[in-house]
């Protein structure tokens, strides 16, 4: 603990070594998924084929889109100032593509669904008799919630889809607060129409996913965060309920430590008394999921603890070089075919000890599962559309409108955090949080919409870029200021 109780002229040693450590690695980051997306296009989500032409042809289609996308933030982000206009264009796209575009649950979705409807009729036999909560336990935090919705308000799929709605209404809010604490008021602002207008966070209100309700929950405890001390206790307790709906929160308790202590506790003059307050965080989040834990075991709806997230088992899948860190029925059937979960266990550690042998293996994936994890089409637009060829136009059109605004946001982020200016500490918060999401996504399974988490931190980086370093805003300077010496 002494490390990070020094000398002021120590202290600010270890945050200037970590404020540039986190730029550099970040920086990486963003130009790595800038060079590949030049040589590398993946045309498997598509609802066809492309000659090697047509390949190069949609990347340069593309390319023009992120140039088209761009000018559109120049020109009008001025006039993208009102903060009600925002909230309302969000609201207004969300709710045109729920009624337009209805997504039915498949899969995973429709067995939480149905396993809610169950669970809001006093069934909690799903936990026993449905095999995708026997292996996955973690997600009845997710049907608590929905099946909560359906004892109140009936088990229709629209209610839930519209909920979803004012969620990410509202997280297009949080991010422009979040923002506020990143960066300047017009940054935030931009942030939250880069969230408002970005296709995947439209078109995944209509999939019952908890990607939503996380995100919002999680959002939620960063601002808390980020306001100030006195909330650390109801931050610990929101990173609990967050994990109860999607198991992220460890990527963000160790975000907020480090953060905690590398960077706000050698501004604290009462350093033990911060540090007490660090400590509330993981402490509230361990004892709230104890107490759930022993409430659910003892109401007889599980006698599973709900913190079971089968690390093992996504480690196992995450380091499978042939299928690039994806899900695969190989994978699935060499593991979960055990009733127990110890078997289970001993399974995955069985394949992770085989794919970690070969060094060389290990880097080629590592390679293959960035390339695929950050540079492919997002799937949510997939499994927005259920796959269905009626929608193969606006599934392509909307993968090519997708592509172009993640060129542009990750320039901006790229630019941004190579700018040599200072920058409030509480950017290098979400950049802890990039850098962490991306670090553990090369060891555990990938899918592209699984970047729908790390969005938001991502448009606030890139903001900061848009709004101050512009050439268009340098012009108009220039010319403010020329204006302003003729006056004179």
């Amino acid at each position: 603990m002494n490390l990070f109780i020094q000398r002021k002229e120590e202290s600010s040693l270890i945050v200037w070594l970590a404020k540039y450590f986190l730029l550099g690695v970040t920086a990486l980051f963003f130009l790595g998924i800038l060079v590949i997306s030049f040589v590398y296009f993946n045309n498997g989500y598509l609802p066809f084929e492309l000659t090697f032409i047509e390949h190069l042809l949609l990347i340069f289609i593309t390319f023009l889109g992120g140039l088209f996308f761009s000018f559109l933030i120049i020109y009008f982000r001025s006039k993208l100032s009102s903060l009600i206009w925002l909230l309302g264009i969000a609201f207004l796209l969300r709710i045109f593509w729920i009624l337009f575009f209805p997504t039915e649950p498949e899969q995973d979705f429709l067995k939480m669904y149905q396993a809610s409807v169950r669970f809001a009729d006093g069934d909690f036999g799903f936990m026993n008799d449905m095999r995708y909560f026997i292996v996955s336990p973690y997600q009845l935090g997710f049907v608590l919630y929905e099946g909560l919705v359906i004892k109140l308000l009936g088990p229709s799929v629209f209610i839930l889809r519209f909920i979803n709605v004012c969620l990410s209404t509202v997280t297009v809010f949080l991010t422009y607060k979040v923002g506020q604490q990143v960066a300047s008021k017009k940054a935030a602002i931009l942030a939250g129409w880069f969230v408002a207008l970005y296709v995947p966070n439209i078109v995944l209100t209509s999939v019952l996913t908890n990607q939503t309700v996380a995100l919002f929950i999680f959002l939620c405890a960063i601002y808390l965060f980020l306001l100030g001390n006195r909330w650390y206790p109801l931050v610990g307790l929101l990173l609990f309920i967050g994990n109860l709906t999607r198991p992220l929160a460890s990527i963000l308790l160790i975000a907020f430590i480090l953060y905690g202590l590398f960077f706000k506790l050698p501004k604290e003059k009462k350093k033990y008394l911060y540090l007490l307050l660090l400590t509330t965080i993981p402490l509230v989040f361990s004892v709230s999921g104890k107490i759930t834990d022993s409430l659910l075991q003892q109401n007889k709806i599980t006698d599973t603890s709900i913190s079971t997230v089968n690390p093992y088992w996504k480690l196992a899948l995450g380091l499978n070089l042939s299928s690039e860190g994806h899900w695969n029925v190989e994978d699935y059937k060499a593991v979960n075919h055990f009733d127990k979960q110890e078997e289970r266990d001993k399974a995955a550690k069985a394949l992770i000890g085989e794919r970690t042998k070969s060094l060389s293996d290990l880097a080629k994936l590592m390679g293959k599962k960035f390339k695929r994890m950050w540079n492919d089409f997002d799937s949510s637009i997939s499994w927005a559309t259920n796959f269905k060829e009626q929608f193969s136009f606006w599934r392509t059109l909307l993968f090519i409108i997708q592509k172009a605004q993640y060129y542009v946001l990750i320039a901006g982020a790229f630019f941004y955090v190579l700018k040599p200016v200072n920058k409030k500490n509480a950017l290098y918060l979400l950049l802890l949080i990039i850098f962490g999401y991306a670090l553990i996504h090369q060891l555990v399974e990938i899918q592209t919409r699984y970047r729908y988490f790390v969005f938001p931190f991502i448009a606030i980086v890139s903001a900061g870029f848009w709004v101050n370093f512009s050439p268009l805003i340098r012009r108009e300077s220039g010319r403010n200021e020329r204006s302003s010496t003729i006056k004179t």
